[in-house]
């Protein structure tokens, strides 16, 4: 097994380290061998010198091209449309995975599937779930958010407020802040000066109060997705004059340009009854962290806090749930 000894790789790091992984393979032997970068241990798949890796989605496209697809199999621009299993989940030697691709469906066989999507998509494919599992998808609702990077030639206005970050309760927004300046091996980094450029990151889930959440999740993304570029970027300067004009911000002066990024599904909706159940009956997120006959789900809304850190907690239980029926 090939891995990073960098805490982008602390999944491998821990599993060697606390013996899961060799504890999972039972009496195959886990032998490893730590890389510095992707490439590398391309290579070494390549020459047969390893049979798994952990590497970024760069080394591993440039895998498949490489080899033709042999070294390394993957699906590109391929959209699937269906996952079932090969038979009665429950005695299935397998799960069909159909998928679309430059205009024609194509089918293939696997021993399970780990769905890493988002239950809003998952309850549209995953054909043969049961009733209770497929009742679990439909309570997942998704917020939308649109991310704004402002960069600005200056950011003394905020150093004459006292400030960082913002959050405020009336207009276009909720909440900005500094960027850390990037940090690059070898490099000077640009200090954080107030008479320096910087980015300051700005979010919108577009809050509809009042609104039941499932409502307000679809009424929020139609809002957002109705507004044109030219209309978010008046709407980020007006609301920037209006909370940063008294301390000397002045939009055509100070803003260099924006970069928008609309995500219609963003973070799932954690209503009462999300973490612990309600009415006596177990949480949706908990039924869904099961096994269900060679499917299982592996996405970071299922701990309720969907960051980098959940999405590899939940991603490596499916993936040993999965080896489960290997």
């Amino acid at each position: 097994l090939g891995y990073f000894a960098n805490i982008t790789h602390a999944l491998p790091l821990i599993g060697v380290q606390d013996g899961t992984y060799a504890t999972t393979l039972g009496s195959t032997k886990l032998e490893t061998q730590v890389f510095n970068a992707g490439p590398a241990a391309v290579e070494a798949l390549f020459a047969g010198a390893i049979d798994a890796a952990y590497v970024g989605p760069n080394p591993a496209i440039n895998a498949f091209t490489k080899s033709n697809g042999e070294a390394v199999r993957m699906r590109l621009s391929a959209t699937v449309v269906s996952v079932v299993h090969d038979g009665p989940p429950a005695r299935a030697k397998g799960v069909i995975v159909t998928y679309l691709k430059d205009g024609k469906l194509y089918k293939v066989r696997a021993k399970s599937a780990v769905m890493c999507g988002q239950q809003h998509a998952n309850r549209r494919i995953c054909d043969d779930v049961t009733p209770d599992v497929r009742a679990a998808m439909n309570t997942f609702h998704h917020a939308p958010i649109l991310t704004v990077n402002v960069a600005v030639r200056n950011w003394k206005f905020m150093e004459k407020l006292g400030i960082a970050s913002a959050r405020w309760f009336e207009g276009f927004g909720w909440w900005a802040s500094l960027r850390r300046n990037l940090e690059i091996p070898g490099q000077v980094t640009q200090p954080l000066d107030p008479s320096k450029p910087t980015v300051l990151t700005m979010y919108n889930p577009f809050c509809l109060p009042g609104v039941p959440f499932q409502q307000q999740c679809t009424a929020a993304r139609m809002q957002m997705y109705g507004m044109s570029y030219a209309e978010i970027d008046r709407a980020v300067r007006e609301q920037f004059t209006r909370m940063f004009a008294e301390a000397g911000f002045d939009a055509d002066r100070d803003i260099a340009g924006l970069i928008t990024n609309r995500w219609g599904h963003a973070y799932v909706v954690d209503p009462p009854g999300f973490f612990f159940g309600k009415d006596g009956q177990p949480a949706p997120k908990d039924l869904l962290r099961k096994r269900h006959g060679r499917m299982s789900f592996g996405h970071s809304e299922l701990s309720g806090a969907q960051m980098w850190e959940t999405a590899a907690l939940e991603g490596e239980r499916a993936a040993q749930q999965a080896l489960e029926v290997a």
